[in-house]
């Protein structure tokens, strides 16, 4: 077989199936008979796999001094870039990952994770696939946000935002005065900046999407933006501004362009580099669907695909609610990155209090039960479940109580324990 250069080739594929069976459910309440199955879960998974492996040689010089016959896997040696048949691909690098121990080794979250642990460990009736246990598998809070800016750093280091022009870039304007057809204007950038070069007073455009976003109620609305102008003196004006700009909306979804000042902390990009690198940044994300927006999967050596160089001078990009908020975490990205971490950190301390919850109930009962029946049994608790004297939702066990119950005030502290309504019952006689 003769392959050119750099010119990937098919060389087989691996078919595999797997069958698989799991039964999970609460102790002890699942094994009784015939009413353990309220408490119990059955699932059965079917997947077929086909592995298809894809060979690319590189002919390397070995004249060259730095050559050595064992290269690491993300030299720039494996970067394939300008092929006929196949998509550019990018090997992330070492350098290209940032050092996130500040967060992931810090007392406070390592202390989380200690308690997810024992929660897990405690919790046998829980599935392995429940989403909060990826944290103790390399999975970071708020992650997405950083490994998008890391991307974004890749894409303006090899300069691919260069390939988008002005002109075709689209923006959507509300135009929700029309009387007819439809409720926008489309425009392209270009156009907006060249209106920006004669206006000799704001020097940037303000590119709102928080407000239609807000009202749109119906499911095929255009990402529609309130367009002003605003003047930004320096970089740190720029920050003070979009950061007001978005301080109401937790989506992120204005833009503040300018092609002349750069942020802070983008590598000296100007603000509609930036934008264009998020265009770019996007389409990425999009040509890389199966793999998941997180430190675990982007990792050195691994393969990323790029876009064409002529694909995105061809392509007419849209700027639309993810890239306003994609725009405004790259240049706020540490900020960002905070917010989102503690959000999915507080997400783990949350779901470990709703199970206590539960826990707390089933132990009320067995402990204590009502003033009729007193302490309840396994099999007296899964009657009351199953006849509806007590409910259970996903988390939270509610009491519904006769009238002698609601009297003894039984009741009211029942649902101070379980913050939860209880259900009204008759007045009781006197």
């Amino acid at each position: 077989m003769r392959v050119a250069d750099n010119t990937p080739f098919i060389v087989g594929g691996l078919i595999s199936k797997k069958d698989d069976k799991d039964t999970t459910g609460i102790p002890f309440l699942s094994d009784i008979p015939l009413l353990g199955n309220l408490f119990k879960k059955k699932t059965s998974q079917n997947s077929k796999r086909e592995v298809i492996i894809v060979l690319t040689p590189h002919v390397i010089n070995t004249n060259d001094k730095s050559f050595s016959y064992v290269i690491p896997k993300d030299s720039q040696s494996f970067d394939s870039f300008d092929n006929l048949l196949f998509r550019n691909a990018y090997r992330i690098r070492d350098d290209d990952l940032f050092d996130l121990s500040f967060a992931t080794k810090s007392d406070y979250y390592l202390n989380i994770l200690k308690e997810l642990k024992d929660f897990r460990d405690s919790h046998i009736e829980l599935s392995e696939e429940e989403p909060v246990f990826g944290f103790l598998d390399k999975k970071v809070p708020g992650e997405e946000v950083i490994v998008r800016r890391m991307i974004w750093e890749i894409v303006h280091k090899s300069k691919y935002h260069e390939y988008i022009a002005d002109d075709h870039i689209l923006v959507f304007e509300s135009n929700e005065a029309a009387k007819f057809g439809n409720k926008f204007k489309t425009n392209l950038l270009s156009v907006l900046l060249d209106g920006l070069v004669k206006n000799k007073k704001e020097n940037s455009l303000v590119l709102d999407f928080a407000d239609h976003k807000a009202k749109t109620t119906g499911p095929f609305e255009h990402p529609r933006a309130l367009i002003t102008k605003a003047n930004v003196k320096d970089p740190s004006n720029y920050v003070e501004q979009i950061s007001l700009l978005n301080a109401d909306d937790p989506d992120r979804n204005t833009i503040l362009l300018s092609s002349t000042i750069a942020p802070p902390g983008v590598r000296r990009a100007t603000a509609l580099e930036v934008l264009k690198g998020v265009l770019v940044l996007k389409r990425i994300l999009s040509l890389n669907s199966s793999m998941p927006v997180t430190i675990k999967e982007f990792r050195v050596g691994r393969q990323i695909i790029f876009p064409t160089e002529q694909e995105l001078k061809d392509k007419y990009h849209i700027i639309d609610y993810d890239v306003a908020r994609f725009f405004y975490e790259i240049i706020n990205y540490y900020p960002e990155f905070e917010r989102a971490f503690n959000r999915d950190a507080k997400a783990i301390v949350d779901r470990m209090s709703e199970d206590s919850k539960t826990a707390k109930a089933f132990d009320y009962y067995l402990r204590e039960g009502d003033e009729t029946t007193g302490p309840f049994t396994l099999e007296q608790l899964s009657q009351s479940i199953a006849e509806g004297y007590i409910k259970a939702d996903d988390w939270v066990c509610l009491a519904i109580a006769d009238a002698e119950w609601e009297t003894a005030g039984e009741a009211e502290g029942l649902k101070d324990l379980f913050k939860a309504p209880t259900k009204e019952s008759p007045a009781t006689q006197p």
